[in-house]
């Protein structure tokens, strides 16, 4: 079922073939786990514990249940996001007719990622930056294709309504963008930003961890030494299917960098 979910998912352009079976990564190595290698089951059933501690503590039944609602909507919508851009990452690092990618930001947005907008990463072992609820997505680049220019910051910020701009930025910076100021001065990226699943900032806490569990996307993204490596990380732990990380010779030779 997962398999056939994700073949419609995955865009024909980012799928490798081998034996004649559509092979862009193996969907089970991405079920069961949140990116952090933790349990999905421990996870999810931490939002019960937030209700009952909010009714030992005296709140109502209703009150309580809205909190462990809130917290499982922030854990659900992040573990999603997390696990969708790992399997895209797999499957464009397993890809060499892709030398990179672009972030491009779905509004509604933060001002963290706003200014992150249209940014290329040449190189998969690059940090995605984000955060608890991130919506942001990968859009790959092939080789002699050319850079694909989503809307930038400075695009983004002037689609939106003055309230908005004030809401995002602050009353302070956004004046100073509509003055002609430096967005990238008015907002610090890194605030509340990180490559790695952000337990405190969603509710999720540690949890033990069932038997053996193989290495992240994510730790396999931060100790690799290049792309080559990772796609080979990537397959040995199971991530992308062994001798398919490497695209036929006659689909790589794309022209252009």
């Amino acid at each position: 079922m997962t398999g056939r979910w994700l073949d419609l998912l995955v865009p024909d352009a980012l799928r490798t073939r081998q034996d004649g079976q559509i092979l862009p990564i193996v969907p089970d190595a991405f079920v069961g786990r949140t990116v952090g290698g933790d349990d999905l089951a421990d996870i999810l059933v931490l939002p019960g514990y937030t209700a009952q501690a909010a009714v030992d503590s005296g709140r109502s039944s209703g009150e309580a249940m809205a909190r462990g609602e809130q917290q499982l909507q922030r854990l659900a919508r992040t573990i999603v996001s997390d696990t969708g851009r790992a399997a895209d990452l797999a499957a464009m690092a397993g890809d060499r007719r892709i030398r990179g990618y672009v972030r491009v930001v779905e509004l509604p947005a933060c001002a963290r990622c706003i200014i992150l907008a249209g940014r290329f990463y040449s190189s998969f072992t690059e940090p995605f930056l984000r955060h608890p609820q991130c919506d942001c997505v990968m859009q790959p680049v092939y080789v002699g294709q050319d850079r694909i220019e989503p809307p930038d910051p400075y695009a983004i910020f002037n689609s939106l309504s003055r309230a908005d701009q004030d809401r995002l930025f602050g009353t302070h910076g956004a004046q100073t963008v509509r003055d002609g100021g430096d967005i990238y001065r008015v907002v610090n990226a890194r605030r509340g930003m990180g490559s790695s699943p952000a337990r405190r900032r969603t509710g999720e806490r540690r949890t033990r961890r069932r038997g053996p569990t193989r290495p992240s996307v994510e730790t396999l993204r931060r100790i690799a030494r290049d792309d080559e490596h990772l796609a080979n990380l990537l397959a040995v732990y199971g991530y992308i299917p062994l001798g398919a990380q490497r695209v036929p010779d006659e689909l790589r030779n794309g022209g252009g960098s």
